[in-house]
């Protein structure tokens, strides 16, 4: 678009207890290598030379796709210590804003609802949003 080249950065988190997340950067550059502007708050939208937390820059939050299950190995003991511990909201405060699959029994499952969804995103909001036309992703 433009002349523009949209550079990829998928970011692992590297914080221990967020093992198997990652989220996704952009950078938008008119040259084929990263931009300078790695402090973009602004701009994504007209395709401003910068480097954009792709989620914070669509969606209006920042999201994470959490390809493993959050840790539950301490509920047990976290219900005897807290009375009021609830697993269900340990999840929802896990999970807010965050992507999850319909089920972790099967690494297969989570890899392709992920790809799924990541290919939605960037579908809706980075294909038609500047207009590449004949860019399609095979469905199954």
């Amino acid at each position: 678009m433009n002349g523009k080249h949209f550079l990829f950065d998928f970011q692992h988190s590297p914080k221990p207890w967020q093992g198997g997340q990652f989220t996704i950067n952009v950078h938008i550059s008119t040259e084929l290598e990263a931009t300078d502007n790695f402090s973009a708050f602004s701009g994504y939208e007209d395709a401003t030379d910068g480097y954009y937390r792709l989620a914070s820059a669509c969606l209006g939050f920042d999201k994470w796709w959490c390809l493993k299950d959050r840790d539950r190995s301490f509920d047990d003991e976290m219900r005897r210590t807290l009375p009021n511990f609830d697993p269900a909201i340990d999840d929802e405060e896990f999970f807010r804003q965050n992507w999850r699959p319909s089920s972790y029994e099967d690494p297969e499952l989570v890899i392709r609802e992920a790809l799924e969804d990541v290919l939605s995103l960037l579908q809706v909001h980075l294909f038609e949003r500047f207009a590449f036309t004949s860019t399609q992703w095979p469905r199954k």
